[in-house]
């Protein structure tokens, strides 16, 4: 069946639907509420990591919070993952999903006065496939990009891609000016079409001035953001207390602090776990069943109620339970359980007696040198000798991308771009955080129906029996929990939102006296 999405149509199609944000406003208002707008209309934001880079191409996991304000993306993902226009206004995927046609915004230009139009869009995504660009991976489906015309563009591809409609609402979609496109200082001086311009960058803050060329300026409330970058969990709580900042993620523990301070809150579920990524590789780690033992080595509710306060949901998947990949049970089955015995059992049958020592690498913020010291010591109980080393998050991130690890303890998106390509790049051989090329038998035809399928029921059916066969065998990636997001705000801050696959912005954001 053709699909066929208008100026104001919704695209029911996009893999995310399902997944509900439950967000406690707390005072938090909406965009449209009736408040008065405060003069200087500046968001004093505190961060908790720091952008590997403003270029799409070489950014980071959570660098969107930090890209989508300069750069519009062809299709924009809202807070509950459904799919609306942005640059692109309409789209229509074939019916055998091999093909998609393009419908451009007219009348917009890029933050240099380069205008954007189908050209730009077929030497963005061209751009994107090269070798050395992190979007290479999702991106391979594509064969060619043809500007048919001004406004618009035909993309096809080299198998079933259903999935590309969200591949094309994350980095992959992020339109960078084709003037800019080849700047080596685009990680720092990013040129886009979004509705902040970057006014200041250096090792502590980024600023962001209102752009009023943005084809979509008078929607756009605030004047100003200005990103402290604390990377410390203290530090940006005691930020955030004093009124350094107006609002920060904060984790689930200081809640009763801020709270008491007058701050509220904005949270919410999201594709998102905090997990183990290992390095098959390493001879252990090649072992089915040492894999198994490390899910039933790790006591994921100690790790909750210690380091998360309870918001941590203890999951042996990729998915939260509000997902629609999350298979019901599998925690409490007999391959999910925590149970230490069975791991030293496992470990026994695959000729390891006596255990074996694993380099960990984590980032350098306490909560995952904590987690990860907690970790090293159920480990050290079955066997397990962990050795950690704490890495700053650029060369941390590099790492993991090109395979220069043993283990890393990591928090992870699960359903960006799409939760096929989680599939795909922990699962597959080919996967980019699959560096020991670990096939996972039995899942190449539900993999094909989550590329193939618009259908949401069996798209589900698929990632179920994906996420069911990878942990039976030993997955890959051990996760821990999934962790509820929580923003602390003073109550000038109107209209955050947590956005269920991490596409962070600040568009609907106000402040008020």
């Amino acid at each position: 069946m053709t699909m066929r999405f208008g100026h104001r149509a919704v695209a029911t199609f996009s893999a995310m639907v399902l997944l509900t944000v439950t967000a406690a406003c707390g005072g938090d208002g909406t965009a449209g509420s009736n408040t008065t707008t405060d003069d200087d209309g500046i968001l004093r934001w505190g961060s908790s990591t720091k952008p590997a880079s403003l270029d799409p191409r070489k950014s980071a996991t959570f660098d969107p919070i930090f890209l989508l304000e300069v750069y519009d993306p062809l299709i924009r993902r809202d807070a509950k993952g459904e799919l609306v226009p942005a640059l692109a206004t309409e789209w229509k995927l074939a019916d055998d999903a091999k093909a998609l046609d393009l419908t451009l915004r007219q009348g917009v230009t890029f933050q240099d006065g380069a205008e954007f139009n189908a050209e730009a869009v077929k030497a963005n995504i061209e751009a994107g496939k090269k070798p050395g660009s992190n979007l290479a991976a999702s991106l391979a489906v594509v064969d060619t990009v043809e500007a048919v015309d001004a406004t618009h563009v035909t993309l096809t591809m080299n198998a079933p891609s259903s999935h590309i409609l969200n591949v094309l609402a994350g980095e992959a979609g992020y339109m960078i000016s084709p003037n800019a496109l080849n700047n080596a200082d685009l990680g720092t001086k990013p040129v886009g079409a979004g509705p902040f311009k970057v006014t200041t960058y250096n090792q502590s803050s980024l600023i962001y001035e209102k752009w009023d060329g943005y084809w979509d300026a008078d929607a756009i409330k605030l004047k100003r953001i200005d990103m402290t970058f604390l990377l410390d969990e203290a530090t940006r709580l005691r930020a955030l207390t004093s009124g350094q900042v107006d609002a920060a993620p904060i984790r689930s523990n200081q809640k009763k602090e801020a709270q008491a301070a007058g701050m509220k809150f904005t949270t919410g579920e999201a594709a998102f776990l905090y997990g183990l990524m290992l390095n098959t590789s390493k001879s252990e780690l090649d072992k089915p069943l040492v894999r198994q033992a490390l899910v039933h080595a790790i006591d994921r509710q100690a790790i909750n109620q210690a380091f998360f306060a309870g918001d941590c949901a203890p999951v042996v998947q990729p998915f939260p339970s509000s997902h629609w990949g999350h298979v019901a049970g599998l925690e409490e089955s007999t391959e999910g359980k925590y149970d230490p015995e069975l791991a030293k059992q496992l470990l026994a049958q695959a000729g390891l007696p006596n255990g074996f020592t694993l380099n960990m690498y984590m980032g350098t913020a306490s909560l995952f040198q904590s987690v990860a010291q907690a970790i090293q010591a159920q480990l050290a109980k079955v066997g397990i000798t962990a050795k950690l080393t704490a890495m700053e998050n650029t060369a941390l991130a590099t790492a993991r991308r090109k395979g220069d690890f043993e283990s890393s303890f990591a928090s992870i998106q699960s359903g960006r771009p799409d939760p096929s390509q989680f599939a795909v790049d922990f699962y597959t051989p080919t996967g980019v955080f699959n560096p020991g090329k670990t096939r996972i038998d039995g899942i190449d035809g539900p993999l094909q129906t989550l590329r193939q399928s618009a259908d949401q029921g069996a798209r589900a059916q698929a990632m179920s029996q994906i996420v069911t066969t990878a942990l039976k065998a030993g997955p890959p990636m051990t996760p821990v929990c999934s962790a509820l997001v929580v923003w602390a705000h003073s109550d000038k801050v109107k209209g955050l939102e947590i956005a269920v696959n991490y596409d962070y912005e600040f568009r609907n954001a106000s402040m008020t006296k």
